[in-house]
């Protein structure tokens, strides 16, 4: 009768326990000097190797061996791995949780051994017991007789009551490494005669997650195919994810904005029965090892991938910033979690990308950075204008199905784009020269105009003033403004720094600026009937009221 990979290569001594070391010297230690302790807790994900680990020593202390315990050939430990040995009872938990099921063990427990050195009781899901089934097990727990040991196996600890943990000796099982799993995979498809690809092991042991009994059951599914080689395209196909070439191309549209195209690849996903729940999965994988490759060496290894799709990989995070990178990864790693409870992975993937591909619809902190890390780009460049996009979204007339969709946004979109900077001319350029002298015969406009030019060049928010600067003169070392609001003589005195440090270039000496509100009509009622005025082309004039 055939046997399921993860039953035939279970571990039969404490040296076949993958990537459990940490435990195994504890466990073997404690049988070699006979102070083993009378409650265990093994905690740890699935197929990490807890109940292994416990069958294992249970054979230990009941090892007739006078040399390495277990043995394997001794009677005990014959009979403990056939599973008819009667001191050793496991008791699976998840069934047996009622307080009925424990006032029987607690009998059974006075016994002493019938044909082993001591009793062992291996309790499985232990935190499936009820609270009245915990209460009755405490005492037992707690002094049970000397030729009893017990083993609680939990992979969820912190449902276990604070009086049962404290009473166990905890032993926490690892995740298992990648490469621990990958040699594992790579001697049992040795051992089973079976050829196959790095890249295609590689990708097994990465999706067990830590799990060796997973990354079994993923190869018992790609051998039961009958193929004699084991390809990663096939093992692609059996997981329901997507080639490399799909990810680098759904992040590189979505980087550059393209939310249609974006869309037009998650529907061949769809089109061709992959698992969305995977396919997040990976693209969040697919965002790490972008991250990655910005400070790690070695790549090759790190992202278990080739070395072509390394170099891609290495191209497209030259492009991005930490801001983009981040804030995908937190926001696919959220729309993951999301999608565990969800029937509308696709859906909660394609809300995903809109925020990424438009930071502008989300006001998550990453999504903010990215947006002012944008403007500062920008702003730093010296060169920026304001673009409208109108119209047709790219990706219009692309087939959906069997039906052409027109994608058309309805929704004016002003984004501020980072232009090439543009090439000096030295013609253009203009030195200052020194000397007092300097800018001695220009006008104070065209001093001033000078000035403001260069101004602008260091702080792009400066041309509101472009039209709404008077010039009244030059007195001492004092240029005079005049400016029609009281809101932008605030703005030019918070300003005054960077304008006064052009206008000493130009001149050759200090030279202040003093900005002064225009003189509208008698009276002086400059203030009153500007902001008057300023309000009503804002507002409107029939919006406004004035009550005097």
């Amino acid at each position: 009768m055939y046997t399921a990979l993860y039953r035939r290569y279970r571990p039969k001594t404490f040296n076949e326990i993958v990537g459990q070391d940490h435990i195994v010297k504890i466990l073997k230690n404690q049988i070699i000097t006979g102070k083993t302790a009378h409650a265990y807790l093994f905690c740890g994900t699935r197929g990490t190797g807890k109940t292994s680990a416990a069958r294992i020593f249970a054979k230990g202390v009941n090892c007739l061996s006078k040399e390495e315990k277990p043995c394997g050939k001794c009677e005990n430990c014959r009979s403990i791995q056939q599973g008819i040995f009667f001191d050793v009872i496991e008791i699976d938990a998840a069934s047996n949780n009622r307080v009925d099921n424990i006032r029987e063990l607690r009998e059974s427990v006075k016994y002493p051994p019938a044909a082993g050195l001591c009793k062992v009781y291996i309790i499985d899901e232990v935190h499936m017991l009820s609270t009245g089934a915990f209460n009755a097990l405490l005492k037992t727990l707690e002094e049970p007789p000397e030729h009893v040991i017990f083993i609680l196996a939990t992979t969820e600890p912190h449902k276990l009551p604070a009086t049962i943990l404290s009473r166990c000796l905890r032993l926490d099982f690892r995740r298992v490494p990648e490469q621990k799993i990958r040699e594992k995979l790579t001697e049992i498809c040795e051992e089973l005669g079976l050829e196959y690809e790095d890249s295609a092991v590689s990708l097994i042991a990465a999706n067990g997650d830590g799990s060796v009994r997973d990354a079994l059951s993923i190869l018992e599914q790609c051998i039961s195919s009958g193929e004699k080689t084991l390809m990663r395209k096939d093992v692609v196909d059996i997981l329901g994810t997507a080639g490399e070439d799909v990810f680098l191309r759904i992040t590189d549209r979505v980087f550059k904005g393209d939310t249609a195209g974006a869309f037009m690849v998650v529907e061949e996903i769809a089109r061709d029965g992959k698992d969305m729940m995977q396919f997040i999965k990976d693209w969040t994988y697919h965002f790490r090892n972008i991250m990655m490759s910005k400070f790690a060496e070695k790549l090759e290894d790190i992202m278990n991938m080739s070395c072509e799709n390394v170099e891609k990989v290495k191209a497209q995070g030259a492009e991005m910033g930490m801001e983009f990178i981040s804030a995908a990864l937190t926001e696919l790693s959220s729309t993951l979690n999301k999608a565990r409870y969800s029937s509308q992975a696709r859906t909660l993937l394609e809300v995903s990308i809109l925020k990424l591909s438009h930071p502008a619809v989300s006001d998550e902190r990453e999504a903010v950075l990215q947006r002012i890390e944008k403007i500062e780009r920008t702003l730093a460049s010296g060169n920026s204008h304001d673009k409208v996009y109108t119209g047709n979204a790219p990706g219009k007339g692309e087939k959906i199905g069997d039906k052409t969709e027109e994608t058309v946004q309805s929704v004016k979109m002003t984004v501020t784009e980072e232009l090439p900077e543009k090439e000096e001319d030295p013609a253009e350029k203009e030195e200052y020269p020194a000397g007092a002298a300097h800018g001695s015969e220009k006008t104070p406009e065209k001093l001033w105009a000078e000035a403001f030019a260069l101004s602008v060049k260091d702080r792009a928010s400066l041309k509101i003033f472009t039209d709404d600067v008077v010039v009244k003169g030059l007195q001492a070392d004092t240029l005079l403004l005049e400016v029609s609001s009281e809101l932008k003589k605030n703005m030019m005195e918070k300003n005054a720094a960077l304008i006064e440090k052009h206008l000493e270039n130009l001149r050759g000496k200090k030279t202040r600026i003093h900005a002064a509100l225009s003189k509208v009509g008698p009276d002086n009622g400059g203030d009153e009937k500007d902001t008057k005025t300023l309000l009503e082309e804002l507002l409107g004039a029939d919006k406004l009221t004035v009550i005097e």
